[in-house]
């Protein structure tokens, strides 16, 4: 499981803020947090995390961490 896998992402570059933490939740995030400029995001799920999670991990230059 990567976070390149068949996502299409706008890359822009973006800053984490509240509310991408807020989106992230919201998108099934088990946890997030900003480090920095960098969304931390920490994923549990059975499934891949939606590509729009995958996403704003990639353009905040982020950290997806998967729990077993």
């Amino acid at each position: 499981m990567g976070l390149h896998s068949q996502c299409s992402c706008i890359m822009i570059i973006r800053t984490c803020n509240e509310e991408l933490v807020r989106e992230a939740i919201k998108l099934g995030a088990d946890e997030a947090r900003c480090e920095g400029s960098k969304l931390i995001v920490t994923w549990s799920g059975k499934e891949e995390p939606p590509c729009s999670l995958k996403c704003l991990v990639m353009q905040t230059m982020g950290e997806m961490i998967w729990k077993a």
